[in-house]
C-alpha cells in the first residue's frame, strides 16, 4: 500500500518491507524473508547513517534468517553488526542489547 502512495525509495517503505520480512520468517519462508530484510536495509542505507539505531533491527533480523538457514560465518557478523550498534546508543540494561547476544 505504501509503494502505491509514496515515492519508490521512500524510507517509510523499508518499515513496512521489514514487517512483511517478519510475516514471511514467522511463515519459515526464509528466502524470501531474506530479500525483504535485505531490501529494507538498502532503502535505510540511502537516508540513514551506517550506525543509526534502526539499521540494528535490519542487521538482527538478517543474522536471525542466516542463522536458521545454518549460514553461521555470515549470521554473526549481522549479529555483532546489530550489538555494536545497541551497544553504542541503548542504556546498558536494555533488553535490545540481551537480544542482540542471545
Amino acid at each position: 500500500m505504501r509503494k502505491q502512495y509514496l515515492p519508490e525509495n521512500h524510507i517509510d517503505i523499508a518499515d513496512s518491507l521489514n514487517s512483511i520480512g517478519l510475516i514471511r520468517q514467522k511463515q519459515q519462508n526464509y528466502a524470501e524473508a531474506l530479500e525483504l530484510f535485505q531490501q529494507s536495509l538498502k532503502l535505510k542505507e540511502i537516508y540513514l547513517p551506517q550506525d543509526h539505531p534502526s539499521m540494528a533491527i535490519n542487521y538482527h533480523n538478517i543474522a536471525n534468517i542466516l542463522c536458521l538457514q545454518e549460514n553461521y560465518t555470515n549470521c554473526l557478523d549481522y549479529y555483532v553488526r546489530a550489538h555494536q550498534i545497541r551497544e553504542r546508543y541503548l542504556p546498558p540494561n536494555d533488553t535490545d542489547i540481551a537480544d542482540s547476544l542471545y
